[in-house]
């Protein structure tokens, strides 16, 4: 897979996970997808399938987290998104670098792995 169809791949996931359009995850994702977050906050630790994902995306959505995207890096069979994610909400401000290992299965996400630059900071905003 060139890189510039796994761009597309991960734009597609983007936009669908934004949009919480469930039928656009699974067309970009394996059934059997994961997404791990470290910490100790409502959104840590691996959720499973489609359902997990967008479980993840409300609790983000609803807190007021925006992700914006500083660089793709591309490996073999994986992709790393460097993004910078923010939020403000109840008094309470978020402002990390993420490190998203996204894992390939043929021309699908199989897996995601967050790497959090503050953890702590996270687990506070998503108390």
């Amino acid at each position: 897979m060139a890189s510039s169809e796994r761009l597309e791949l991960g734009m597609r996931f983007g936009v669908a996970l934004a949009e919480m359009n469930e039928e656009g995850l699974r067309e970009v994702c394996t059934e059997d997808v994961t997404w791990s977050i470290p910490g100790s906050s409502r959104v840590s630790g691996t959720s499973f399938g489609v359902a997990g994902l967008l479980a993840v995306q409300r609790v983000l959505h609803d807190a007021g987290v925006t992700a914006e995207i500083q660089q793709v890096l591309y490996g073999r069979d994986s992709m790393v998104a460097m993004l910078h994610e923010t939020g403000s909400k109840d008094g309470k401000t978020l402002d990390v670098i993420v490190a998203s290992v996204v894992e390939l299965r043929g021309r699908r996400i199989a897996r995601i792995t967050a790497n959090v630059s503050d953890v702590e900071q996270l687990n506070r905003y998503l108390r």
